[in-house]
């Protein structure tokens, strides 16, 4: 299909001088089997020097002049020459032609994009930039270039009431903490100690996602997809995992499928051995889901960042954590921008926020320029004498800042890998509950700086520390 739309390129800027104009700068030679490259460059060489098409005489001049052709070669293009002139293969659809010239360049340019990063790894080179390949997916001939402040205004408007482009969340408090959710082309990190419920948060966002009816991709790092699987069907089914183990099969069928048919949402799991991924291979995936079960994601989960490896460092600088960690937050970040998908994920906080009562940014490891490339971030903790509660703290938000407090408490079941709200005021008197009474005040003013909405037993006498 490639070499067919190359001879009807070739045909139209061989004549066509609004075509040629438009599409002759982005180009080039090596996108055309070796023959062909000689007459792109005869016509490209025409058009520069004269701003017209070359006739068909003009051409053969061209070509008969040009050095570094034996006789053999001469021939062959001449009778290519005579093929493309002679035997256009469209209708003179203008827009069919523009878009399969679009395709054609961005097919060429990836191509040749992936044989160059594989050459520099094979020479232990630094890869090609992450910029570089968005600049490629991002190229259209579109006659708008960039957003115009005074014309688009309806395209803003558009963006800012279509709920669809906001991605909320099932609990009330994370919504009223992000204003109603995240959107797409951002990065979202999860930020919290060993063992804090990460994994268990984004199952319990996979799950949510899918009920909402969007299509989901969880990457996996440190589990096995059919673990993960299990994880996110407990949440689906509302089953405990134990539970869930003994089900018989055709009773665990008849449930996906009721499942399935109350929500239009899709959810693939793919599995890859830590530190040895990075995003070529997120977008290799893509390009693949795309073409074989024409699946296209709205989220992207990954599990997790300090998993993944850095395209675009060289061997040498890969020991340099700090770097590796903060390139693999931008180029995460590259992807959800090009592949215009909300991506999750979640790290590890330093040694420092193991030991930390509440978490903050300066509790982030290895890399502290994931906290500015990120364009959310939430911090998780859990208390021992709680542990059937999560306490979740918004630690950056790039877009729009709130109002009230930034924490909120949840209940957490993680035999189903769920996440539960609690009324606010219930979350400090079930706090007060649970843990001895020395400390039942200083818990109470750092779990929620909201003033409880039910009221208390007189000896529980909180109303002051909340």
């Amino acid at each position: 299909m490639s070499s067919e739309i190359a001879a009807v390129i070739l045909h139209e800027v061989m004549g066509n001088n609004d075509y040629a104009e438009r599409v002759l700068p982005h180009l080039e030679s090596h996108f055309f089997e070796f023959g062909n490259q000689h007459i792109f460059e005869a016509i490209n060489s025409h058009f520069s020097r004269y701003a017209s098409c070359p006739t068909r005489e003009k051409l053969t001049i061209a070509l008969t002049e040009k050095r570094g052709i034996t006789e053999s070669e001469y021939e062959d293009v001449m009778e290519r020459m005579k093929g493309i002139a002679d035997n256009p293969s469209y209708d003179g659809d203008d827009h069919w032609l523009m878009d399969k010239t679009q395709e054609f360049i961005k097919d060429r340019r990836q191509h040749n994009f992936m044989l160059n990063a594989i050459n520099n790894l094979s020479q232990n080179k630094p890869l090609p930039p992450s910029e570089e390949y968005s600049q490629i997916l991002d190229f259209s001939f579109s006659e708008s270039i960039g957003h115009d402040l005074f014309r688009d205004w309806q395209l803003l408007h558009d963006h800012m009431t279509d709920d669809s482009e906001r991605f909320e969340f099932d609990l009330p408090e994370l919504n009223r903490m992000t204003n109603g959710g995240v959107t797409k082309k951002t990065l979202n990190v999860f930020l919290g100690p060993t063992n804090v419920g990460k994994s268990m948060v984004l199952c319990h966002l996979a799950a949510s996602y899918v009920r909402q009816g969007r299509s989901v991709l969880y990457v996996t790092l440190e589990m096995s997809k059919l673990i993960t699987a299990q994880r996110i069907t407990a949440n689906l089914l509302d089953v405990p995992m134990g539970q869930l183990k003994t089900m018989p099969c055709d009773e665990l069928g008849a449930q996906m499928n009721a499942i399935r048919e109350r929500c239009r949402g899709k959810l693939v799991i793919q599995e890859y051995p830590a530190a040895s991924t990075n995003v070529m291979h997120f977008r290799s995936l893509l390009q693949d889901l795309k073409r074989i079960q024409k699946f296209v994601p709205d989220v992207i989960l990954v599990d997790y960042l300090n998993l993944c490896s850095a395209a675009s460092l060289g061997k040498s600088a890969r020991g340099d954590l700090y770097q590796t960690v903060g390139t693999i937050a931008a180029e995460l970040r590259g992807l959800a921008t090009e592949q215009n998908v909300v991506i999750w994920t979640a790290t590890q906080t330093n040694r420092q926020g193991y030991e930390a009562t509440e978490i903050d940014l300066k509790h982030m490891s290895e890399s502290y320029s994931v906290n500015s490339t990120a364009d959310l971030i939430f911090g998780l903790n859990r208390d021992d004498d709680l542990p059937d509660m999560m306490i979740v703290k918004l630690l950056k938000q790039r877009n729009e800042g709130i109002s009230g407090s930034h924490k909120a408490v949840f209940s957490v079941d993680s035999s189903r890998m769920k996440i539960f709200e609690i009324d606010p005021a219930e979350q400090v008197k079930k706090a007060l509950t649970a843990m001895p009474k020395k400390n039942s005040h200083t818990f109470a003013a750092q779990v929620n700086s909201r003033k409880p909405q039910c009221p208390f037993d007189d000896d529980d006498d909180v109303s002051e520390a909340v």
